[in-house]
């Protein structure tokens, strides 16, 4: 995908860097998602109106007064250092960053001038001063059919935009991040749900390997003891996505699933003697019975939607709620023969 990012975009974010959008869009190009565009009428307007934000802002920071007294130090230390900021290095480290691809080409300068004449958008009859963004109009042409964005805060250069066809229009770059990032989780959600049945699989696997252990099961008797527990099946299992995390390429997914576990019973046979005052055991029997249970978990995976892979990195959080059973009276009863 490549973008173009109108200097009026930039200004209504002061040409912060440290913007949050700014640094979604870094991430995207080191993950080769995007290509950021720029010209050298790109650079001249961002060193000029930096350079009005900068100054604008170093104006401010000088008028502190009431601070003056007891920071005088601190406050001589931070002018001198924001005067060595210039709009030069912001936007070295903006091309740095974003490892911008520069597209200066030669345009002909008689569309740009027909245009002017006719008031076509760019140009209009109120505002006759976009050379600038005319040539650079041209200069965008070529990547119409591109997967070309185009982020403006200008309106004509905005309305221009909106006509050229295989072009997105965004007004800012948060826009744009917001609308990128519905789109990788609809396209990540879309590859979930094409893979639901081979995860569901697994996880039910995991589900019947983690729970076929007596420890998490209990009976409502106080001298028979559960030996073994097995998961025999998994009849039913919901999901729900509880979120995604686009740069790792990952999808947490809950999963609540209903069925049946085999339980191996020791019952101990146990008779009173009410002349000592005191139980006896007499032997056991052994017994299985199967109960309905409850699992949850939730699921962390990895997908590759390019190779159409995914990969179930891990299961945590793992819960069975299983119905009480009461161990009959006659099981403790009879000995083992």
């Amino acid at each position: 995908m490549n973008v173009y990012i109108d200097n009026s975009a930039l200004r209504a974010i002061n040409y912060n860097l440290t913007h949050p959008a700014v640094k979604t869009l870094e991430k995207a190009v080191s993950l080769g998602k995007i290509r950021v565009l720029i010209n050298s009428i790109f650079e001249g307007e961002f060193l000029k109106h930096c350079d009005l934000v900068l100054n604008s802002e170093k104006d401010e920071i000088r008028k502190i007064r009431c601070l003056e007294e007891s920071l005088s130090t601190e406050l001589c230390q931070v002018l001198e250092k924001i005067d060595k900021v210039n709009s030069r290095n912001i936007l070295k480290n903006y091309k740095k960053k974003l490892n911008c691809e520069i597209i200066d080409t030669d345009v002909d300068w008689r569309i740009v001038f027909q245009k002017y004449f006719k008031g076509e958008a760019p140009f209009s009859t109120k505002k006759k001063d976009e050379f600038p963004d005319a040539f650079v109009a041209e200069m965008l042409s070529s990547y119409f059919e591109k997967n070309l964005v185009i982020i403006s805060g200008d309106n004509d250069f905005f309305e221009w935009a909106k006509l050229q066809k295989g072009v997105l229009v965004f007004r800012s770059i948060r826009d744009y991040v917001d609308y990128n990032i519905r789109m990788e989780n609809d396209k990540v959600t879309k590859f979930y749900l094409s893979k639901k049945a081979e995860i569901e699989q697994q996880v039910k696997e995991h589900f019947i390997n983690y729970f076929s252990e007596a420890h998490y099961f209990e009976i409502s008797s106080y001298f028979s003891e559960i030996e073994l527990a097995k998961v025999m099946e998994i009849r039913a299992i919901s999901d729900k996505i509880i979120s995604l995390n686009l740069e790792e390429s990952e999808i947490e997914v809950e999963f609540n699933s209903r069925g049946s576990v085999e339980l191996e019973i020791s019952a101990a046979v146990v008779v009173y003697d009410s002349i000592d005052k005191e139980d006896i055991h007499l032997g056991s029997n052994a017994r299985s019975a199967e109960i309905e249970a409850e699992f949850k978990g939730k699921a962390r995976i990895a997908i590759d939607i390019e190779a159409g892979t995914f990969e179930l990195v891990e299961v945590y959080d793992e819960e069975v709620f299983s119905e009480d059973f009461d161990i009959p009276h006659e099981w403790e009863s009879f000995l083992d023969e």
